[in-house]
Order: structure tokens, then sequence, then C-alpha cells
């Protein structure tokens, strides 16, 4: 056995000077790090041929422009401070115009049904209807409440002995008065008085030309008979736009005829001659002179009414018994205990009641089909 040969303890020959081939490697690899071992695997993996081989995506491109360094965030660029304050400006603008917007009065807004009111001693029922387009605006349509009235209102509508005329107002929801106007009936000087000398005609006509000189006037509307059953008026309410805001409900008074002296009318009597549509006068003070300007321009429609009412058809809603108060559409106050019962039972099955309030705001509830009555007060 030559010198270089050496006997293996375990009885296993060694060749002297050759190694193990990857003996060496075994001990790199333990003291290698992980991707420095992985690069040493990927090393002896055999070459791509040429026409496997992939393009070199790091050539000029890289040697042109240096790669950013790995994991560094790029700066931001900071912009100019005149186009961030032109931003806020506008979006403040927005704010301000989108308020502007919300405070003012809707335009075109749907129609504000006012509901009925009847004044009983002319036997006279109203329907008024508002709308705000710039303005307050008002429809109104006054008719006899009854079907069998309708000849008496022809009679003095047609044929008037004197001039006549409505105050509507439109009051809030503690019965004040925001505003209202005056609308006239047509009124003929000539075939009221056709005895009247011509001196006195002319005045007289020419009294009613100033009477009616930027008026709204009641426009007739007749049955196939020639019978008038109703006037209808349209025009614009002297009402600011708090004011129209806050209505709730309206009223009228006027100068017509009574239905005893319709009656009269058309059996051809003479009626003693009405007073003018009451004004905001007051009865003068003693010892004081009375400035006819300012009488002139006083509102008729400041004046509380006398018999006015209004009435409706709602569906009951609800009735909270602590409070008494009955809801259908306006909220009315049950005060008598035998009657809260009632109020209960209407809540609880939805009943359709009709109510009809006075302008002190005391009211009658009835249900169709039913006697009973209830006396309630207008709850705001």
């Amino acid at each position: 056995m030559a010198d270089s040969e050496q006997q293996d303890p375990n009885g296993d020959a060694t060749i002297g000077e050759h190694h193990d081939p990857f003996g060496a490697e075994k001990e790199e690899d333990q003291n290698a790090l992980p991707g420095e071992a992985a690069g040493a695997d990927q090393q002896d993996l055999p070459m791509a041929t040429a026409n496997e081989a992939e393009p070199d995506l790091t050539g000029a491109a890289t040697d042109a422009q240096p790669q950013q360094a790995v994991g560094v965030a790029p700066v931001p660029r900071k912009l100019p401070l005149i186009p961030l304050v032109a931003v806020g400006f506008a979006l403040l603008l927005l704010l301000v115009i989108f308020f502007l917007f919300q405070s003012r009065p809707k335009q075109n807004l749907q129609s504000d049904d006012l509901g009925p009111g009847i004044a009983n001693g002319p036997g006279l029922k109203g329907h008024l209807v508002t709308k705000w387009e710039g303005k307050a605006k008002y429809q109104l349509r006054l008719e006899p409440i009854y079907a069998r009235q309708i000849e008496g209102f022809t009679r003095v509508v047609a044929n008037p002995p004197q001039p006549y005329s409505i105050n509507i107002r439109l009051l809030d929801a503690t019965g004040f008065a925001l505003c209202g106007k005056e609308i006239l009936f047509p009124f003929d000087a000539a075939k009221a008085a056709p005895g009247a000398k011509k001196a006195n005609l002319e005045g007289l006509v020419a009294g009613e030309v100033q009477r009616e000189h930027g008026q709204d006037i009641f426009q007739s509307q007749t049955t196939d008979e020639g019978l008038i059953e109703a006037v209808n008026a349209q025009g614009d309410l002297p009402c600011s736009v708090k004011d129209y805001q806050r209505a709730d409900y309206w009223d009228f008074t006027t100068n017509f005829p009574n239905l005893a002296d319709q009656e009269a009318l058309l059996n051809g009597k003479r009626i003693v001659p009405a007073p003018v549509a009451e004004t905001n006068s007051q009865a003068p003070v003693p010892g004081q002179s009375q400035n006819r300007k300012a009488a002139a321009h006083r509102k008729p429609y400041s004046k509380p009414m006398g018999d006015f009412y209004i009435e409706g058809d709602e569906r009951v809603s609800d009735y909270d018994p602590p409070s008494g108060t009955l809801e259908a559409g306006r909220s009315f106050f049950i005060d008598r205990k035998t009657e809260q019962a009632i109020a209960a039972d209407w809540a609880t099955n939805s009943s359709l009641i009709h109510f009809s309030c006075d302008q002190h705001e005391t009211c009658t509830l009835t249900h169709p089909g039913s006697t009973v009555v209830l006396h309630a007060r207008l709850s705001h």
C-alpha cells in the first residue's frame, strides 16, 4: 500500500490527496448565508441557449437613468398656494349660495288649499287657494251655501242695489291678521238708480269707476238656466314672504245682503242699504279731528269678523288621552270627559269627521251616520 493511502478506521479505504468534490461545498454551505447559497445553486444551473436567452432589460436604460433606491418613497410635490386658495374660495361661495337658496321661498310652489269658509248671515261659502310665484297669488270662489239660495244670490249679483265687496285676509295660527285684500262685486250705477237725475247719475258712475280702479272684480259663473251659481276672482295678495310662510288659515267679511234681504229683493221689495264693508275704523275720540287721508288708507282686513266659519272633512289619525287632543288634519282639544271616549273610538277606527269652527276657534265635530256632536277648540 502506498504512503499516500491511509486506512479508514472503519476499514474503508480513502484516497490520499483526492478529496470528495462535494465535501468542500457542504462545508461552505453551512457557513454561507441563505441568499448566498441560493446564488451558488443558481450558478450551477445549465446556461440558457441562444434561442432561449432572455433580453437584457437593464442595458442602456440602466446606464441612462439611475435606478431609485429600493424602499425609498418618492418625495410628494407641493401644490401651489394660489390654486388651493381658489378652490377654498369656490367651495365657500357654493356654500353661501346653497344657504341663500334654502332661505328663499320656493318658486312655483304647489297650490296651498286653505279650504272653505262660511258666512252664515249672507249664506255665502268661499273657497280660497293661494300660491307663491315671486309674490302671493290667490284664487277665490264664492257661492251660496245651499242650492235653494241660488235665486237670491243671482238677484243680488246680477242687479245689486248698491256696491258690494268681500274682504279676505290670511291669519297665522294664533289668529293674527297677516295680510288681506278687498274684492269687488261688479256694480252698475245706472241700473241701480234708473230714476236719478242726470247730474247725480254721472256722479254715481264716476264714483264707481274710481272704486273699481286697480281692484280685483268677481266674474260670474252661470248655469244653463241663466242663474249665477258662483263668482270667481284671482289676483295678487299684498303679503310679504315671511307673512305668507306664516299663514295658517283665512277668513272673510262682506256687506253682501243677508238671506232675508235677498228674499225681499226677489219679491220686488226695497231693502235698507247695508253699510259699507267693515274697515279698520275706530270710534272717534271726542275733541279730536279725523285725518281723512289716514282713514282712507286704513286696512280693511284688520278688524275681527263676526260669523265667519271654517269647515272641512278630515280623517282622524290619532287621539292623545292625557292632553285630550284629537288629530285630524288639524289639532282639536276635547275638554269634555264624556266626549273623550268617543274621540278615542274615532281615532281607533280612523273615522272620517266633519268639523266647523267659528272665529273664536270653537268647533263642532260630527261623524257621518251618527248624531253625536263633539265640542272642541282648535289646538295650536
